[in-house]
């Protein structure tokens, strides 16, 4: 997407998703998900609570601006928004090696979330 200048040289993937489209980009900048959202009312609400979850010091992104200072962009297709990849493995499955102290860390950072969203004013 020409918006946002960390995707030059970028390759994409199409990722599975319960929340939408998402594709996956890795650049020469980093690795990027694009993700589709349903409004631009919803964009603006994600990023009130994403900046409230951030000045609790938890580890979330914000979407990245485009060219034009926003933080999506819109065309006839939809309205999608930019994120910069979290550091971490993604969680697999308890069964796996690891997989307790995952969950274990999982409901960690669950309780967390909870906490800093017990802040918003939502």
């Amino acid at each position: 997407m020409a918006s946002w200048g960390c995707l030059k040289g970028a390759t994409a993937t199409r990722v599975d998703s319960f929340s939408g489209t998402v594709t996956r980009f890795v650049s020469p900048h980093g690795q990027f998900y694009l993700k589709r959202k349903p409004s631009m009312a919803l964009v603006a609400r994600e990023v009130c609570v994403l900046n409230i979850l951030a000045g609790a010091h938890l580890p979330v992104t914000l979407p990245l601006l485009t060219y034009d200072q926003r933080p999506y962009v819109a065309d006839g297709s939809g309205v999608f928004c930019l994120y910069a990849a979290l550091p971490g493995t993604h969680y697999q499955d308890i069964a796996v090696p690891q997989g307790l102290t995952q969950a274990t860390a999982l409901g960690a950072a669950m309780g967390q979330l909870h906490l800093g969203l017990a802040q918003s004013v939502f």
